[in-house]
């Protein structure tokens, strides 16, 4: 997944929660990937590992998570398509 401070974020372990309706991932690395001129590929730089992520959909159908890292705190997904609709709006408002 890509975070908002733009690095990047791998799990090796994902498995849905049916006693708590999550999703858990375990096993995560935080990383750059700084792109190699020399060699025309990207080059990662670790971060941080052992990073962990649990997302919870609420009552009103957005995607909550909280992770080890605490860098998705008070971050709402929306479903795609509830996204474009709310885009649409606003640029029909404009």
């Amino acid at each position: 997944m890509a975070l908002s401070d733009n690095s990047f974020c791998d799990f090796t372990d994902c498995a849905y929660d049916e006693t708590t309706d999550t999703l858990v991932c375990k096993g995560g690395t935080r990383f750059n990937a700084n792109y190699n001129e020399a060699t025309a590929d990207h080059d990662l730089e670790v971060l941080d590992t052992d990073v962990t992520a649990v997302f919870t959909v609420k009552d009103d159908d957005t995607l909550t998570c909280e992770d080890s890292l605490g860098m998705l705190k008070d971050v709402v997904f929306l479903r795609l398509e509830a996204a474009e609709s709310e885009l649409a709006a606003t640029e029909a408002g404009n």
